[in-house]
């Protein structure tokens, strides 16, 4: 048991889709993933099909970093757009 226990603790912090949060996006409320830590970022939406893998509802992902900067993204097994046309 505790090794789960210990398992579902370091899941959450490394997979991008362990929690959704919404949020308002141009008047509307909306669910997205949370990418906020470094684990989460270099993971992102690597080796999934789906904007949604866990079939919540949500739209897609949201990476919130510790300061105002400008950041890298190496899209390695990026399987989705990740601009949707429209």
């Amino acid at each position: 048991m505790a090794i789960l226990l210990v398992l579902y603790a370091v899941l959450v912090n490394i997979s991008p889709f362990s929690a959704t949060y919404s949020v308002q996006i141009d008047g509307s409320t909306t669910t997205v993933y949370v990418a906020d830590n470094l684990a989460k970022w270099a993971i992102g939406y690597m080796n999934v099909s789906s904007y949604d893998p866990r079939n919540v509802g949500a739209v897609g992902m949201l990476f919130v970093f510790p300061q105002n900067s400008t950041y890298c993204f190496w899209m390695k097994n990026t399987r989705i757009p990740l601009k949707l046309s429209g």
